[in-house]
């Protein structure tokens, strides 16, 4: 059978790729944390230069940015390793960590810098109470979270994820923003197994860059998005330094969030079901209105959550339109960092409910697994048009240029996008 065919029919199983993302993001903390853990006599001027440069567009990179995307590629790969995979940082960035004796690029890459293949061990990073390498942590966590993973599949509901064309192309404009498909069976792996063509993952090795080159690290997050059909069905937030209130990883300090329609819901590692995917497993099932009522206390103590580098303009008179209708609380909650930002409307305890930013700044890596996470808590993402995001464009075309608009509740969000589409708000 010639290698080309060999390509078309490749398989990869879902669940396991779900698994592998997760404990992949919490091996690939250890290279962040090791980096911020450095003393001030060993991260003196030369090293910090060493370690910290600027990208051609300016934004910062730090040696934790490309040795956490390797990790996280090398895992995935190790399972299929023709899967498309669209990172933030650059194949030149994530050389810089791989072994030598490594190959660095594969012969059926398209033209995502990150579609290399690399299939030996993981870096071989110190830490402490994590196990002796980054490598024991991987294949204990692996195990460990495909267990977890498995556990929490519903038998009634789960992604379906059948050959052949469902005759849709963007989820319904329901409620239920992504509606889950006929049940799969009780725990078969063999019905998670799909063509690996199907499949893209979005990661964002470390976001909050800039806030961690300064020594910040309350909101820097490791982001992996799976996509299915141009679909998000799966995300993982990883905090490497915690959520505070949050409970962590055992003996890591590590705090991380996953779900979506392929696990129907929303869970925390070595933790429970989050409450906004139980409550909207029990919403789902009571027809309730599809506008808000502004009469509920409840809908004026949602609040935006923004950057306080952009608060003016668009963004400004979203809240303040919003506001005016009892929709919106007129104070937002400053917070940087997309990874940040998507976690407070999750898990947040401010009342966030909004993240609304109609202007390019993000890219595909950003909102991938808010995209996922947000549909399995009856929330929405889109651009600023209300259209779903495309996944299938390339790395060079990766920036959102109609904006984000995401948001916890489907209802507040074709709320904001009919005013927006009304208004004139203008920057």
């Amino acid at each position: 059978m010639s290698s080309s065919l060999n390509a078309a029919v490749e398989k990869v199983n879902l669940l396991s790729l779900a698994s592998s993302a997760l404990a992949s993001c919490v091996a690939a903390s250890l290279p962040i944390r090791k980096l911020a853990s450095m003393s001030p006599d060993e991260m003196n001027d030369e090293v910090r230069k060493s370690v910290s440069r600027h990208k051609l567009d300016g934004s910062i990179v730090t040696d934790a940015d490309g040795q956490a995307q390797h990790i996280i590629t090398s895992a995935l790969r190790s399972l299929c390793p023709d899967i498309r995979i669209v990172g933030e940082e650059s194949q030149q960035e994530v050389d810089r960590h791989i072994p030598a004796k490594q190959p660095l690029h594969n012969d059926h890459d398209d033209d995502h810098d990150d579609a290399a293949r690399i299939s030996d061990s993981l870096p071989m990073t110190s830490t402490s109470g994590l196990g002796e390498t980054s490598s024991d942590v991987q294949v204990e966590m692996e195990e460990r979270l495909r267990q977890e993973l498995m556990g929490r599949i519903s038998l009634s509901t789960s992604l379906d994820v059948s050959e052949g064309d469902t005759g849709e192309t963007s989820p319904p404009d329901s409620l239920l923003a992504f509606p889950a498909g006929p049940p799969l069976g009780k725990g078969a792996m063999s019905s998670y197994e799909i063509d690996a063509s199907r499949v893209a993952i979005f990661i964002d090795p470390l976001d909050g860059t800039n806030s961690y080159a300064k020594g910040e690290y309350d909101v820097v997050t490791i982001l992996v998005g799976i996509i299915v059909d141009d679909h998000p069905c799966f995300g993982v937030i990883c905090k490497p330094f915690g959520q505070l209130d949050q409970p962590t990883l055992p003996n890591s300090g590590i705090f991380a969030i996953y779900g979506g329609t392929l696990i129907d819901g929303l869970y925390i590692t070595g933790g429970g079901e989050c409450a906004k995917s139980a409550q909207f497993k029990i919403d789902r099932l009571t027809p309730r209105s599809e506008r808000l009522d502004p009469n509920n206390q409840s809908h004026a103590d949602a609040r935006a959550v923004i950057s306080k580098s952009r608060s003016k303009g668009v963004v400004r008179d979203c809240i303040d339109d919003l506001s005016s209708r009892g929709l919106l609380h007129p104070e937002p909650v400053y917070v940087s960092g997309a990874g940040e930002k998507a976690l407070r409307l999750l898990v947040g305890s401010k009342h966030e409910a909004l993240w609304f930013f109609p202007k390019p700044g993000t890219s595909l890596w950003d909102v991938a697994a808010a995209d996922a996470l947000l549909r399995s808590v009856g929330g929405r993402l889109t651009d600023k048009n209300g259209h779903y995001i495309d996944y299938s464009k390339s790395r060079q075309e990766a920036e959102n240029i109609n904006g984000i608009i995401a948001c916890n509740d489907a209802r507040l969000h074709s709320e904001c996008i009919r005013l927006f589409l009304e208004g004139n708000w203008k920057d």
